[in-house]
């Protein structure tokens, strides 16, 4: 095929053609074995562009997951967003992945103090959702946005609670998640979209297309939106490409 293909497809429109070539059909839904975890970092990922280091683009990433699954009306003050940062900072910190904190300027954007990093091996355990819902719980600022979050670490949302079992080593990849429940479609549309760019960006320097089928449910979302965007906008830059939809459905 020369190109790797990876669809994230939210009504498992692209099952029968994944049969068909041999490739690989993640099903995510409660109750399938596929897992993803969306905190999963890795210490071989080249970096974008305006980042001081992959765990800093890392948290920012997380930050962004944590915003959707809060829903587009939840809007979170200064000291909130200081507490889910710092809380993301120590959750990682605690799994000896560390990086400098945040901070916030006058005009009350998130700014990058310093930049150091220090990443285990390949092996290293990584934390969970469970994990950062102990963390945001110890920080003041944050405690009560762990509690909204409960149905992804306990309750009927928790399918990305746990460790990855699934990879990307196919020519032909799809995500689905036809089975997810509806409020659950932009949350994983998301966070298969930022685990697909986290291993694209490894540098292994195969070129690959990501069709994002009905992207204009992450552009509902300002957060997934704005991720969707940058992923357009450099996927070049790695050797891969974005497009909405596919011929291939047609």
């Amino acid at each position: 095929m020369g190109t790797r293909v990876i669809v994230i497809d939210p009504q498992n429109e692209y099952r029968a053609i994944t049969e068909s070539l041999g490739g690989q059909f993640i099903n995510l839904s409660s109750n399938s074995k596929d897992r993803l975890n969306p905190l999963e970092i890795s210490a071989d990922v080249a970096l974008e562009d305006d980042a001081r280091s992959f765990l800093s683009t890392k948290i920012m990433d997380v930050f962004l997951i944590i915003q959707v699954m809060l829903g587009k009306d939840k809007k979170l003050n200064a000291n909130e967003k200081r507490g889910i940062l710092y809380g993301i900072q120590k959750m990682y910190e605690r799994f000896g992945i560390t990086d400098a904190g945040y901070q916030m300027n006058a005009e009350d954007e998130l700014v990058i103090n310093e930049d150091f990093i220090m990443v285990g091996n390949s092996n290293q355990k990584m934390p969970t959702l469970s994990d950062l819902d102990t963390s945001l719980r110890e920080v003041k600022d944050s405690s009560e946005v762990a509690k909204e979050l409960e149905p992804f670490v306990t309750g009927v949302m928790n399918l990305f609670n746990g460790e990855t079992n699934v990879d990307l080593n196919n020519d032909f990849v799809v995500f689905g998640i036809r089975d997810l429940e509806q409020s659950m479609t932009d949350v994983a549309m998301f966070i298969c979209l930022e685990f697909i760019w986290n291993k694209i960006k490894t540098g292994d320097k195969k070129r690959r297309l990501i069709i994002v089928d009905e992207a204009w449910i992450m552009l509902k979302n300002e957060s997934s939106g704005r991720f969707l965007e940058k992923v357009a906008k450099t996927a070049r830059k790695f050797n891969a490409g974005l497009k909405n939809g596919s011929p291939f459905t047609q």
